[in-house]
Parts: C-alpha cells; sequence; structure tokens
C-alpha cells in the first residue's frame, strides 16, 4: 500500500531472523523452529490450530483481520493492535473487538504513534503463512515464546 509511511521509515524489529525461526527464503515463519512471535501471530496459528479462522468469499481465509484501537484498558489508551476475528467470525463492531480482546488476558502490542502499527501490522501479516495446516499451527503453537507488550 504506496503511500502509507515516509520512504526513511524502519518497522520495528521483532528479532524474526533466521536464526529465530523464519525461513532464510521468505518472510514466512519456519514451522519446524520456535520463535518469538506477538499475540496477534499467535491467534492468527490459534484460529487455524482451532478451525475458527473465516472463510471469505475467494476462497482465502482471514485469521486475524487486524485493527487498532485505543482502549483505556489496552494499554493505557495507546495505539494496540487486536485481531477482529473471533470464535470463527469477523468482529464488525471495534468496541466488541476490543472487549473480546481485553476479556483475553493477552498482552496486545502498542506502539506510541498509529503510524507505527500500521508499519508493525504489515510486517506480521508478512509473516502469516496462509497454506498453514491445522497440524502445522497446533505444533507451531507449543514452540513459540510470547513477545508480550513492546
Amino acid at each position: 500500500m504506496p503511500g502509507l509511511l515516509p520512504e526513511s521509515y524502519t518497522p520495528p524489529n521483532l528479532g524474526l531472523l533466521p536464526e529465530q525461526g523464519m525461513s532464510p527464503t521468505s518472510r514466512a515463519p519456519n514451522l519446524t523452529t520456535g520463535l518469538k512471535v506477538d499475540e496477534l501471530l499467535r491467534h492468527h496459528y490459534m484460529n487455524i490450530a482451532e478451525d475458527k479462522s473465516v472463510e471469505n468469499d475467494d476462497g482465502s481465509l482471514s485469521t486475524v483481520y487486524s485493527i487498532t484501537v485505543n482502549h483505556p484498558k489496552l494499554n493505557d489508551g495507546k495505539p494496540t493492535l487486536i485481531p477482529s476475528v473471533w470464535d470463527g467470525k469477523i468482529i464488525k463492531d471495534e468496541k466488541e473487538a476490543a472487549k473480546r480482546a481485553i476479556a483475553s488476558g493477552r498482552d496486545w502490542t502498542w506502539r506510541d504513534t498509529h503510524e507505527e502499527l500500521r508499519a508493525l501490522d504489515i510486517m506480521l501479516h508478512q509473516d502469516m503463512r496462509p497454506d498453514t495446516t491445522k497440524e502445522e499451527a497446533r505444533n507451531f503453537l507449543k514452540t513459540i515464546q510470547i513477545i508480550g507488550r513492546q
């Protein structure tokens, strides 16, 4: 999506390096090796493993459909990245999606600005493998470490 960020912007490094589980030929995780991930990536793989993704009209899957929110109960109101796919449904109401994110008790990733968070969201989506099987997702979830609040 051209024009979202200045050319000089460098997205934050999540530590997703080849030696930490990234495939050296792509940005997709190597599912045989654990790595540190944030909660949105974890949610992506959990929805695959638990068959809670949403099948789109074109046959693709939506596993997170991420949104940014400023909610006082999420990271003191800082821009926070949360999923809007919960229990196999896309939650279209931002307040309901925030309510579910809060109820999950997870440490959803935040940044100081929406621009930084958008850049992170783009990078995280590059790390989501659309062809992951349920079994691969289950095995992957056993090996990861959650990064937590950032």
